[in-house]
């Protein structure tokens, strides 16, 4: 299975072109031609990675294993990309800004399988863990969203735990009474007509939105007048959101006074004396409807309507419109996602747009069945899956599932691998509660998404011309998956030697690790000192550190070695940018929530904390020989800090020094001029206990609050799949998520529950 190349890489889209019109011209048909082509060629500029993290739970305790898969997918497709070889991973206190964990691990066909020890030092509060590859980040980037969210504690109890959240929400939960003022500044109220602007006398739709300084939405209601004249009643629909029709008037003024604010006037913008509208009517699985007007005063005009995903232009319309038309546009062969319709003029000018969900339908159906709902503790389960597509077709799919103590859900993260793809990395900004718009239990969660894109999506999709131009102008990479070094003369490196002259230098580079039974490698060194070295060579040794000598070792007296790898340096730098990350909606669901029992507590031994002033120096095999070296004292530095220098001997021949004092490793490989590269972070199997009855004689303690993980699942060609896995000691519900990809780019994700119950 670790070789296995996933069906899905196969998969390419086929762009597909509507052209609607009759007996065109010439040169309308090359409009159409080019709008198309301007418009792929700036797109296909792109070639970014766009990543998602899926742990084991939300929720950790210090000394535990945090389990995780990175999916490292095409920005446009969502197929498995390879353009990166590198995944690097951070773990950041998001109160400190402070690094805690950074490593780097290997992209197998755009899947990563890892885990992340959680130290017992890590104090208690919220951490971003965050993936980058030299595809994901750019010297231009300003936001980052390729994060998840977790909760670190010392020890959680289930009483503590819901306590602190109840405390939590009373604190920020803001009622809004009607007739009461609040200060300008606790409130950010905001209008969108629909298309961009308003038109005199063209029914438009205005979508607003409304939330508090911490950019939490707020229910409110208020009245739209028309200069002193009350219009109509406004109020939210959905988080804040809400929308009203209006037919305005150039020479009028039209504002809204809310109810909570009497005293704030909010204008709606500028009314154009003449234009078009563009208003979205409905869409279903087949078609969508747009509805197009223009002024009176317009003359009858070829007009030309574009749809496009993620930078694909999928269908592109010619109409003519005279006062207002209502079209459709196919949408039957395109996936699920956000899409731009925009309205160009005759003379290609791009005049309103708008964005619309279609085809939230296409997605994995991944359906689950357990041998029973309620288990004693160490009594095996047996778990059943199976995944098909909208038309209940099979699906082979790439999945991740997690089985873990329903304590451990971490209720201030809202995202899953849907409402990452879909809905956060498409749209700037945070969005409130987007798995909500993905719930088949919500009702209208269709409307309330597309008041989400007439609000919050206006003006801020990712695919946009403005902010594909400007990421096109300056999108160099600043990471690089090959590690590059130098050989320089001892104090002056090769400068101004030309390409054609050879120089004496070390032709050759050989690396090695502290297992002396590993191969040894070889890397050649140009006439001007350079040399590089392949991602893939350091996952063939799998050992944490590789070391490079040059060779042969008479030249060490007269060259250095200079092999460094700076790239989390270089990511400190981006980190340094916006996270935007979608808001939980933290009200506690109705339901009983029980505390879970703990078979063996009273046998568990409390933390003990061994402190000592002597700091710790990292030592493995090599690095101890080193370091045995020095302290035997066969040899002599001189006042470069060079071993054996030839070009400062010692005062007298025979003169043995000692060497004193405590090195670090890096003094350690300077003085010797060897260069050491921290390799890819090693894989682990995550522990998969198989009791029988002989073992449930011993009555071991297990304490297990996390009982399968298996990132790397995969259906057969029938859909299916089945595993096979032992409940623990915890008296307490367990909860499953099941996350992935499937074929032409189908995402999924579903969840089941059961109950394990104390043996008798």
């Amino acid at each position: 299975m670790k070789n296995l190349v996933f069906t899905i890489l196969n998969f390419r889209f086929f762009l597909v072109f509507y052209f609607v019109f009759s007996a065109a011209s010439a040169h309308q048909k090359n409009n159409l031609k080019l709008i198309t082509e301007s418009l792929t060629i700036s797109k296909n500029k792109i070639e970014k990675d766009n990543l998602y993290l899926q742990t084991n739970k939300g929720i950790y305790e210090t000394g535990e294993d945090l389990w995780f898969k990175g999916y490292i997918l095409d920005a446009k497709t969502l197929l498995p990309s390879l353009q990166s070889e590198t995944l690097f991973l951070t773990l950041t206190n998001s109160k400190t800004n402070k690094v805690v964990w950074k490593e780097k691990y290997y992209n197998e066909n755009g899947f990563i399988n890892g885990h992340i020890y959680i130290q017992d030092t890590l104090s208690t509060g919220d951490y971003f863990l965050e993936a980058f590859t030299s595809n994901s980040i750019f010297k231009n980037t300003i936001e980052r969203n390729s994060i998840r969210k977790l909760r670190i504690v010392q020890k959680i109890t289930a009483d503590k735990y819901i306590l602190k959240k109840k405390r939590n929400n009373k604190k920020k939960k803001i009622v809004y009474k009607k007739d009461t003022v609040y200060k300008k500044e606790i409130i950010q109220f905001s209008l969108f007509p629909e298309g961009g602007y308003l038109v005199n006398n063209l029914e438009s739709k205005v979508g607003f939105k409304a939330v508090d300084q911490n950019g939490l939405p707020i229910e409110i209601s208020g009245i739209l007048y028309e200069n002193k004249t009350k219009l109509k009643t406004v109020k939210t629909a959905h988080a804040g959101m809400g929308f009203f029709i209006i037919k305005p008037k150039k020479d009028r003024q039209y504002f809204i006074i809310l109810d909570s604010f009497p005293n704030k006037k909010y204008f709606l913008k500028e009314i154009k004396t003449k234009g078009k509208v563009l208003r979205f009517i409905s869409a279903n699985e087949k078609v969508l409807r747009v509805n197009i007007s223009q002024s009176e005063t317009e003359n009858k005009e070829t007009i030309y309507l574009r749809l496009q995903q993620k930078g694909i232009t999928y269908n592109l319309i010619q109409v003519e419109l005279r006062d207002k038309i209502n079209v459709e546009i196919p949408v039957e062969k395109l996936p699920q996602g956000i899409a731009e319709i925009t309205l160009f003029n005759n003379y290609l000018q791009p005049i309103a747009e708008r964005l619309v969900y279609i085809n939230p339908h296409k997605k994995l159906k991944i359906t689950t069945k357990l041998n029973k709902d309620r288990f004693r503790t160490k009594e095996k389960v047996t778990l059943n899956i199976k995944v098909t597509d909208q038309n209940d077709e099979p699906q082979i799919a790439h999945l991740g599932i997690s089985v873990f103590d329903k304590l451990y859900i971490n209720n201030n993260d809202a995202k899953n691998i849907i409402t990452h793809y879909q809905l956060s990395t498409q749209l700037k900004g945070n969005i409130y509660d987007p798995q909500h718009y993905f719930n088949p239990k919500n009702p209208n969660k269709a409307k309330k998404l597309d008041l989400l894109l007439l609000t919050q999506g206006w003006r801020k999709y990712i695919w946009n011309e403005q902010v594909l131009d400007k990421f096109n102008y300056n999108n160099k990479l600043i990471l690089k998956d090959t590690i590059l070094g130098r050989a320089t003369f001892r104090g002056k490196p090769f400068k101004g030697v030309k390409k054609n002259k050879l120089i004496d230098a070390p032709k050759s580079l050989m690396s090695f690790t502290a297992n002396q039974n590993d191969n040894k490698g070889f890397f050649e060194i140009d006439t001007l000192g350079n040399f590089s070295i392949p991602p893939r060579y350091l996952i063939t040794l799998k050992k944490s550190y590789v070391y490079f000598k040059l060779l042969p070792d008479l030249e060490n007296k007269k060259y250095l070695l200079h092999l460094s790898d700076n790239r989390f340096k270089q990511i400190e730098n981006i980190q340094e940018k916006s996270i935007f990350y979608p808001i939980a909606n933290t009200k506690l669901h109705k339901q009983n929530i029980v505390k879970p029992f703990r078979v063996f507590d009273d046998n568990m031994l409390d933390e003990i904390l061994i402190k000592t002033k002597k700091k710790k120096i990292f030592r493995d095999k090599f690095l101890g020989s080193l370091d045995s070296i020095m302290k035997l004292g066969t040899g002599y530095i001189c006042k470069n800090r060079i071993l054996n220098c030839l070009a400062h001997p010692p005062p007298s021949i025979g003169t043995i020094y000692l060497f004193n004092g405590n090195y670090s490793e890096e003094e350690l490989l300077y003085i010797f001029n060897i260069a050491a590269i921290k390799g890819y972070y090693p894989k682990r199997e995550f522990y998969n206990p198989i009791y029988d009855k002989e073992d449930l004689k011993f009555d071991v303690p297990d304490f297990r609050n996390t009982l399968f993980w298996k990132p790397d699942l995969i259906t057969n060609e029938k859909g299916e799949t089945s595993v096979t896995f032992f409940t623990s000691d915890l008296d307490t519900p367990f909860v499953g998520f099941i996350e992935g990809l499937g074929l032409n780019s189908l995402l999924g994700t579903s969840e089941f529950e059961f109950y394990v119950t104390k043996q008798k």
